[in-house]
């Protein structure tokens, strides 16, 4: 079997490190909970036993200490970590040739849980690594009527949540890698063993090659990914790393271009921009998505500009809410209200519809009707030019306040004077037929429990308004 990528390293000593939060255990608490829930899922997950300096005598201690406290489990039993546990355990035990009775009844143990409380009430990426973690366990244990159920089940789940473009169905970048990288562990489990189908090798070889083509579609010159929805830093491997492994595999991405996902990317001399056309989804399962239609994100010669506030956190709190919600985001507001109800931390009520009225290379245009029980629709241009690339907001309505927003990167300089702004003295970005413009804070989300205070544009205008964007042209000196 081909090596599998490391993960970064998170554990030394009985400290472990994850979402930029330390705890020191004299013992450890597998059910540890200061740090809320997603940082005890990290702790059940044991990514940090495939971490390059873990020995095989402190891995097989940390999953001994494990198996003798499952009595007192609380997190750690349910269906998502237990899925990724036991994919982390099997990669380790199969690096190291560790074979250890009690690791193994724990293991067993695990997958009969796993199969009896398959997440089909989540859905989405929860039950794709439930298929994986099933997958991972037939081979494990070669145990043929395991191996059925699991292909029936990931080639199903793999069909459905990867769109035509190539894109995982729940539209976070992030998430998307996470997947991408899960379905190459698997091609290479399939395909060092004689165990399973044919057809299960071919899709899972297809599937990597169509997600490595919107992996690349998606990603920026420099390599980074927007933060677009659910999706933070330092998560997942870097796009290069997930390249080398796909290679070693012998798949090679499928090139696409960005559709079924509604993303869309505009390169324009300097300027790479993103535009999100697309829809809340899945439509059942919309946990990770924003109120952020027609979004925007824009780099300018591999530097980020205009950027997504990204995510700090998964707590259902106050700030998981301003997170998602649409003024956090690139686009046009009415009375500071959502254009999809987001609430509950992963739930949306009432969603925008957005509508692509134009698509060709030099110009988009589409509308969602977010605020329609208010009788506006909001539509917006995205035009390149000559140099130039100009932002039509539109609406229907001659009468009602409108507040466009723009989130800057901490590492850009802004001078403001009237209606022009000068970002990084490079670039010139122009506000025409608005109303009024002021510079605010926010905090711009550079990891997990990590945030950065960086400036923002909020524009007012009634109807339309345009933005233009361009190079500063440089002065002409004479001598």
């Amino acid at each position: 079997i081909k090596p599998f990528i490391e993960d970064k390293i998170s554990y030394h000593n009985n400290e472990f490190s994850f979402l930029n939060k330390n705890q020191k255990f004299d013992k450890i608490n597998w059910n540890f909970s200061e740090f809320g829930k997603l940082w005890t899922y990290n702790l059940n997950y044991f990514d940090f036993l495939n971490q390059s300096n873990l020995d095989n005598i402190t891995g097989l201690n940390l999953m001994i200490e494990y198996c003798d406290s499952r009595i007192s489990l609380k997190d750690g039993l349910e269906p998502y970590p237990i899925s990724l546990r036991i994919i982390n355990w099997i990669k380790f035990i199969s690096k190291n040739k560790i074979d250890n009775t009690k690791v193994n009844k724990q293991l067993y143990n695990d997958y009969l849980l796993l199969q009896d409380n398959l997440e089909f009430h989540i859905q989405a990426n929860h039950l794709l690594e439930n298929a994986f973690s099933l997958f991972f366990s037939a081979h494990y244990f070669e145990n043929s009527k395991w191996l059925l159920k699991a292909e029936k089940l990931l080639n199903k789940e793999l069909k459905k949540q990867v769109l035509e473009d190539g894109a995982h169905y729940e539209l976070s970048p992030m998430y998307h890698k996470i997947i991408l990288l899960r379905t190459l562990d698997a091609y290479n489990l399939a395909i060092s063993n004689n165990l399973c189908s044919t057809e299960t090798i071919k899709l899972l070889n297809s599937i990597s090659s169509k997600m490595l083509g919107w992996l690349e579609a998606i990603s920026f010159d420099n390599g980074e990914i927007p933060m677009v929805n659910d999706s933070s830093p330092e998560i997942t491997p870097s796009n290069n790393k997930i390249k080398i492994y796909a290679d070693s595999l012998g798949i090679k991405l499928t090139k696409t271009e960005l559709k079924e996902s509604g993303y869309r990317k505009i390169n324009h001399d300097k300027f790479e921009l993103i535009f999100d056309i697309g829809q809340i989804a899945p439509s059942y399962q919309p946990g990770h998505s924003h109120a952020d239609n027609l979004n925007i994100v824009l780099n300018y010669n591999n530097i980020p500009v205009i950027v997504d506030t990204g995510i700090s956190t998964y707590e259902k709190n106050n700030i998981r809410q301003l997170e998602r919600s649409s003024s956090s985001h690139n686009i046009v507001t009415l009375n500071n209200q959502n254009s999809s109800d987001v609430w509950s931390g992963f739930r949306v009520g009432k969603r925008a519809i957005t509508k692509i009225l134009k698509d060709t290379k030099t110009e988009i245009i589409a509308s969602h009707n977010g605020y329609k029980s208010d009788g506006v629709i909001i539509q917006r241009t995205i035009k390149t030019d000559d140099g130039i690339i100009r932002i039509y907001d539109d609406t229907n309505s001659k009468d009602k306040l409108l507040t466009g927003h723009l989130h800057f990167h901490p590492n850009n300089s802004l001078e403001i004077s009237n209606n022009q702004i000068t970002v990084n003295k490079k670039i010139i970005i122009t506000f025409t037929d608005i109303i009024s413009i002021k510079l605010n804070t926010y905090n711009w989300c550079k990891e997990f429990n990590l945030t950065e205070l960086a400036t923002k544009i909020e524009y007012t205008f009634l109807n339309k308004c345009i933005i233009d964007i361009s190079e500063k042209n440089e002065d002409i000196i004479s001598y």
